[in-house]
């Protein structure tokens, strides 16, 4: 799926805080989320909305969401977000972004 390899670019926050000046931005935005490298403040909106995107481009509706489940579920679980009422993973928030991207 996405490549884990170790993320080169040195600011990720900076990368979701800004809009993509090139594919490769997406593709190391990807690469960091997989491989865990993307810090606590780079995890935004914009970049839960590129991830979903990706995955509703490799898969068919109801797998990209199983896949963006487990791998927001991954992500969190590795980087120590505890899911709760304000903060974590939210199972109706996903489910519409994947809806509404796909």
């Amino acid at each position: 799926m996405i490549d884990r390899h170790p993320s080169s670019v040195m600011d990720l926050t900076a990368l979701t805080h800004h809009p993509f000046a090139s594919d490769e931005d997406v593709r190391e935005l990807l690469r960091a989320f997989a491989s865990n490298d993307l810090p606590r403040a780079a995890w935004n909106h914009r970049a839960h909305l590129t991830v979903a995107l990706f995955y509703a481009r490799s898969f068919a509706p109801a797998a990209a969401l199983v896949e963006m489940r487990r791998e927001i579920h991954r992500f969190n679980d590795a980087i120590g977000i505890e899911s709760s009422p304000e903060s974590g993973y939210h199972e109706t928030l996903t489910s519409f972004y994947m809806h509404v991207v796909s």
